[in-house]
C-alpha cells in the first residue's frame, strides 16, 4: 500500500502545478519572501550543504524543475506533520528534515516524471529504481510505518468500522459539528500562493 502512495504522489505530482491569479502577479513577478525561497532552494545559502557549488544550466533547470515539483512535496510533509500532532496528541512535534527531502526524495520524482513523459520499457529499471529511492525514504524517514502500525494496533483493539464510527459521531455530535465548521473555514480559505513554499507547507 505504500508503495502505491508514492506513486500516486509522483503522478499527481506530474501535473501542472497551481498559478497564481492574482492580479499583482499577473506579471510574474514573485514577492521578495517567495523569490527568497526560490534562490536559496537553487543556489542555497551560507551554512547549506549545497551552497557555493558550481552549477550548470542543466543543474539550473534541473533545481527549477524540482522547486515546482516541490509545492507538491510541501503538502505532503505539512500533512504528514499534522496527522502526527493529531493522531499522538504532540502539538510539539515538528516532521524529520529528511522526510522528504531535496536529495533523497524531490531529485528522484523530478526525474520520475521526465522518465514518464517519454516512457519506454528500456528504462522500466530506473524507473524502479526511483520509485524504490522516493518509498525508502518516505518508509524510514517519514515514520509511515509506525502511523500504520499503530492504526492497525488501535483499530484491532477498537472498532472502526463504519457503524462504530458513525455511532461515535452522533454520541459526540456538537464537538463534531465544530469540527466540520473548523475544517470548511480552512476549507474556503484563500489557499497560500504556490510559489510560498513554506505556507503551503503550514497550510
Amino acid at each position: 500500500m505504500k508503495l502505491f502512495t508514492v506513486i500516486a504522489l509522483a503522478l499527481t505530482s506530474a501535473q501542472e502545478v497551481p498559478t497564481d491569479t492574482d492580479a499583482t502577479k499577473l506579471d510574474g513577478n514573485l514577492t521578495e519572501q517567495e523569490n527568497a525561497q526560490k534562490d536559496r532552494y537553487i543556489y542555497g545559502m551560507p551554512g547549506d550543504e549545497d551552497y557555493g557549488i558550481p552549477r550548470s544550466a542543466d543543474d539550473i533547470i534541473r533545481l527549477e524543475g524540482m522547486w515546482e515539483l516541490d509545492f507538491q512535496v510541501q503538502r505532503m510533509r505539512g500533512f504528514l506533520e499534522g496527522y502526527h500532532r493529531g493522531m499522538y496528541q504532540d502539538i510539539e512535534h515538528y516532521i524529520s528534515e529528511q522526510c522528504m527531502n531535496k536529495e533523497d526524495f524531490t531529485r528522484p520524482l523530478y526525474y520520475f516524471n521526465k522518465y514518464m513523459q517519454h516512457f519506454t520499457w528500456g528504462e522500466i529499471t530506473t524507473i524502479v529504481g526511483l520509485i524504490w529511492n522516493m518509498w525508502y525514504n518516505i518508509d524510514y524517514m517519514c515514520d509511515i510505518e509506525q502511523y500504520l502500525y499503530d492504526l492497525s494496533m488501535f483499530c484491532f483493539d477498537h472498532d472502526c468500522s463504519i457503524g462504530a464510527l458513525m455511532d461515535n459521531w452522533m454520541n459526540k455530535v456538537f464537538l463534531v459539528t465544530g469540527s466540520f465548521n473548523a475544517l470548511g473555514s480552512i476549507y474556503y480559505d484563500n489557499e497560500p500562493d504556490p510559489n510560498d513554499h513554506m505556507s503551503v507547507f503550514a497550510f
